[in-house]
């Protein structure tokens, strides 16, 4: 394929073109007015700068006024193999206006030069290899695996008026024209893997795994929980709960146990499975690699540590054992019967999580015994009922306790 020389190879090849018919013999019996009388030149100027380069001469000149990404294949082309090239190559559309002037600023001679070169590339709408070759041969464009084909590149009068007036001069007879596509080989060096020493295929059913159900949906640290669902059962069956993977204790294919590990916060949580196919000899797990459930979600209830009952004084602070430890982010609140007393804020040496939440107590509240919970990120503790039989509290909730001094 090319390398960065490739535009101006393309610009040589095509002046080269239109060079070639111009010389050619022109018809007998022409009028006098159309018959140049001095040598044809083929110029690549910018538009502002032709006719200072023969100001009555007779001229063709063939600017390359804009270069675009091609569309087809700027994304889709594979990268050449070889020392170079690791990336796709840059795929380009090149856009030439073509221009004739006249001698002495004779129209019709103009039109002339313009129809003569016009039916060139009408002729010739690709540039084969050899008139690459010849332009500019270091550039190597002739050997791309796409042929730069010419067609004519409709421009509306406003564009045209545009181009003509961003150069600052008076419009001249021209044609447009499009020349795609050119490739340049990255200069990126490629990266060339290691042959296949062997195949190896391995079939899966396609069973994804799906949760309907997690029971209970209110658990305690160290809960035994159960999901219910379809395609549970697999070989390589995990668990992933609040980003902690876990070996299911029971596996079915309906059902499915586990454990919740040390390290789940309290809150909402949500379990998945995982199903994770081995590769290679001997067989490999590949994260990523296998099935994966639908998320199902659980709330995680904190627990109060700490046996009841529990006295402070009135307008200090509470420290409480909380388990699972409470994460910086986490809001707690403790709840005093029916009111709350919201935790201290962090201070900036705390550690991300702890077990000990500290809780300013209310200077205002009364001094008695209040059922305590705490709260954490919406999942409330559990209160004790009492289940002693013949007991005048019977059922009723009996702990833990605070009492306020």
């Amino acid at each position: 394929m090319s390398s960065a020389l490739a535009i101006a190879s393309v610009t040589r090849g095509l002046r080269a073109l239109v060079n070639q018919a111009l010389q050619a013999p022109l018809p007998a019996n022409l009028p006098a007015d159309t018959v140049p009388t001095t040598q044809v030149q083929v110029t690549t100027l910018p538009l502002d700068k032709v006719r200072s380069f023969s100001a009555n001469g007779n001229l063709l000149n063939l600017y390359l006024y804009s270069t675009v990404p091609n569309p087809a294949l700027s994304n889709g082309l594979p990268p050449h193999g070889g020392p170079a090239g690791g990336e796709p190559p840059l795929a380009l559309n090149l856009h030439y206006m073509l221009t004739a002037f006249g001698q002495d600023d004779n129209e019709l001679i103009a039109q002339l030069l313009l129809g003569r070169a016009m039916l060139a590339l009408h002729d010739n709408p690709l540039l084969m290899p050899a008139d690459l070759a010849d332009a500019l041969g270091a550039a190597d464009v002739q050997g791309q695996v796409e042929r730069v084909r010419i067609t004519p590149h409709s421009l509306g009068f406003e564009e045209m008026s545009k181009l003509w007036m961003a150069y600052q001069t008076q419009y001249r007879l021209s044609a447009a024209y499009e020349a795609s596509v050119v490739l340049i080989d990255s200069a990126r060096p490629a990266k060339i893997a290691p042959p296949v020493r062997s195949a190896s295929i391995v079939v899966a059913p396609l069973r994804t795994p799906s949760i309907d159900q997690v029971t209970p949906q209110v658990a305690v640290p160290g809960a035994t929980m159960t999901l219910v669902g379809a395609n549970l059962g697999a070989p390589a069956t995990q668990v992933v709960v609040a980003g902690l993977r876990v070996a299911p204790s029971t596996v079915a294919d309906r059902t499915l146990s586990f454990t919740l590990p040390p390290g789940v916060p309290a809150g909402v949580n949500t379990v998945r499975v995982v199903q994770e196919v081995p590769l290679g000899a001997p067989p490999v797990v590949h994260p990523g690699v296998g099935f994966e459930s639908n998320a199902a979600a659980f709330m995680l209830s904190p627990s109060i540590a700490a046996a009841s009952p529990i006295s402070v004084a009135r307008g200090a602070v509470l420290q409480l054992q909380v388990a699972p430890p409470v994460g910086r982010t986490q809001r707690a609140v403790l709840l005093l019967d029916d009111e709350q007393v919201a935790s201290a804020p962090h201070a900036p040496g705390d550690p991300d999580t702890s077990s000990t939440v500290s809780f300013p107590i209310p200077a205002n509240f009364v001094a008695r015994s209040y059922l305590a919970r705490v709260m954490v990120d919406g999942a409330c503790s559990a209160l004790v009922t009492d289940e002693a039989p013949g007991s005048p509290t019977l059922h009723q909730y009996v702990g833990p306790t605070v009492t306020l001094t």
